[in-house]
């Protein structure tokens, strides 16, 4: 069984004012942080009040989850226009062939707590789609809820991949084993909250452990914890478009329309004039062949 382990404090973190991001993986960081498998991000993100958030911005061809821990996010797309999704809501958006979204803060006073989880597609350019389930209600205490699956079992969403995201709330001192539902999978497993021993590693809030080559795996509660488990296939699927979690670009996605606006105006505006410049020059062209022929 390979291990691969990652602490809570080698997490990667940004402050962008209005967005503080805790990040597992990063496009541009070592080998191993870049992504686990078919899993290409793991965000713990805050999203200040009063509106700030990510403006319109396109995807094609991924899987991209969002799990409201707290507040309300507000999720404006290019399909069903403005939707609201609230504490322990998880909405699943197959990009497809693509889409053009964005995400706000819906409150004034308080801030959207939420996880993103980013997951590269089965199958290419399917039709774009939406899908919404509330974990709220459903008693998650010692026995494993399966939230996301390739065929919606259980009443679970529906992904474009052989994945599946699970969360359990493991009492202390009880312990779980948890089964691979896909043989050949990995399995990444996230310490939302607590205390917890994997294969004899003690992992704590916000650590994780990746394994491979597994049939099944004991979890044990040093303390009352929450726990992730997001199973991928380990061959990585095709990659679509996606915001990277580089400062400039999650900056960007809130400032382009306002800071680069002008600039914008500037290069269209040098376009047109160049434009017109080769326009009349062809034209003087023209009516000096018409003169001579003359």
């Amino acid at each position: 069984m390979k291990k691969t382990i990652h602490r809570a404090d080698s997490r990667i973190n940004n402050d962008f004012g209005w967005l503080r991001i805790s990040a597992s993986f990063r496009d541009d960081a070592e080998q191993q942080r870049k992504n686990f498998h078919n899993l290409l991000i793991l965000d713990d993100a805050l999203m200040i009040p009063a509106g700030r958030g990510f403006k319109l911005h396109p995807h094609d061809n991924m899987e991209i989850i969002s799990w409201i821990l707290s507040g309300v996010d507000e999720h404006n797309d290019s399909r069903n226009g403005i939707t609201l999704i609230g504490r322990d809501e998880v909405q699943l958006m197959s990009a497809g062939t693509g889409i053009e979204h964005a995400e706000n803060n819906h409150s004034e006073t308080e801030a959207v707590h939420m996880f993103q989880i980013w997951i590269a597609p089965k199958k290419k350019n399917i039709e774009p789609r939406y899908q919404v389930k509330s974990l709220r209600d459903i008693n998650r205490v010692d026995q494993l809820v399966t939230f996301i699956s390739p065929d919606g079992r259980d009443n679970s969403l529906t992904i474009n991949q052989d994945a599946f995201l699970s969360v359990i709330t493991l009492s202390e001192s009880n312990s779980f084993t948890y089964g691979m539902k896909k043989s050949g999978n990995a399995l990444y497993i996230f310490v939302l909250y607590g205390n917890i021993d994997v294969e004899d590693i003690s992992l704590k809030h916000r650590d994780a452990i990746g394994l491979e080559d597994t049939d099944s795996t004991k979890v044990q509660a040093r303390q009352k914890s929450d726990i992730l488990f997001i199973e991928v296939p380990w061959k990585l699927s095709f990659q679509g478009r996606y915001l990277k979690n580089l400062g400039e670009e999650f900056s960007d996605s809130y400032t382009t329309v306002w800071i680069l606006f002008p600039f914008r105006v500037v290069w269209i505006f040098n376009g047109v004039v160049k434009m017109g410049f080769i326009l009349l020059k062809m034209t003087i062209q023209f009516e000096l062949h018409k003169t001579l022929d003359i």
